[in-house]
């Protein structure tokens, strides 16, 4: 009887050991499936009204179970404030035009692909002013026309009589080809135009200057995804005069908004002026009645 017991025992013993022990792998297979290493792959992320982005996605496999993604954003950075530019046409000795301003540019175009995208450049320093240039007269009907040529675009200041005694910067124009400012864009030889009528946006007397330092954005009356953000903005024309001499300047009222921060102050101190002269006139009283009683 013990012995057919101890032989049930160590059947049970070694049936235990087949059960819970691992099946065996091969090393070799147990490398190649774990040989994922990094992996990576380019990835076009789409942006709404924007040019696309591209972004690396690497996949780092730690083992069988668990995958961690990390994504580096590639961005395009965004260019300098533009700097302020100043422009003359010269008559007689003399300037019939001058204007000044700082100016960037937000266009909408497409790609070669098909897709729309949008790129912001400032307008170049190395423009010149083209004999296309006209300084017209107070007439209306004779604008003065004042062109800057770049190596790219083309930009166009039109000055007009507005009324009977007001003139202004009437209308803008960008002309364009695709190129470097333009990543990859569709193939296209085609000269661009976009063109903007400021009607009485920018207003002055004549016989003086227009200034306004605020930045105004302006959308191209042509397609609504492209602006041009305008300011330092200075100009004095239908006249002769030195040149940097602007003479009388009318400021825009934007110049003169007033802050939130005047009326404030203004409101503490006659709060704190009312409470001063209601203390006094507590101790003045309180005085007042105790000197009545010392009479008494």
């Amino acid at each position: 009887m013990q012995s057919a017991i101890l032989f049930v025992f160590l059947a049970a013993v070694v049936v235990g050991q087949n059960i819970s022990s691992p099946p065996l792998i091969d090393s070799n297979v147990a490398d190649n499936s774990t040989d994922v290493s990094t992996t990576s792959r380019p990835v076009v992320v789409p942006l709404d009204n924007a040019t696309t982005t591209t972004a690396e996605v690497k996949n780092e496999v730690k083992d069988s179970n668990e995958t961690t993604t990390t994504v580096p954003p590639s961005t395009t950075p965004a260019p300098p404030a533009p700097s302020v530019q100043s422009w003359k046409l010269e008559d007689q000795d003399k300037y019939c035009i001058q204007l000044t301003a700082a100016t960037q540019f937000q266009i909408g175009y497409k790609t070669e692909d098909g897709k729309d995208a949008l790129t912001t450049f400032n307008a170049p320093d190395n423009g010149t002013v083209s004999s296309s240039s006209s300084c017209g007269n107070e007439t209306v009907g004779h604008d003065a026309v004042l062109a800057i040529v770049y190596p790219q675009l083309n930009l166009t200041f039109t000055l007009a009589k507005i009324g009977s005694d007001k003139y202004g910067l009437t209308g803008i124009r960008l002309s364009f080809a695709y190129g470097d400012l333009f990543p990859s864009h569709e193939n296209s030889s085609e000269i661009h135009q976009l063109s903007i009528h400021t009607n009485e946006t920018f207003v002055v007397s004549i016989g003086k200057s227009y200034r306004c330092d605020v930045q105004r954005s302006l959308a191209f009356d042509e397609r609504n995804d492209s602006t041009i953000h305008i300011s330092s903005l200075k100009f004095v024309a239908f006249g002769k005069y030195a040149a940097g001499d602007f003479g009388d300047a009318e400021e825009c009222s934007d110049d003169f908004t007033t802050s939130d921060i005047v009326p404030i102050a203004v409101g503490c101190a006659l709060a704190a002026l009312v409470v001063i002269v209601l203390i006094a006139y507590l101790i003045g009283r309180r005085r007042s009645r105790q000197k009545g009683y010392q009479s008494v």
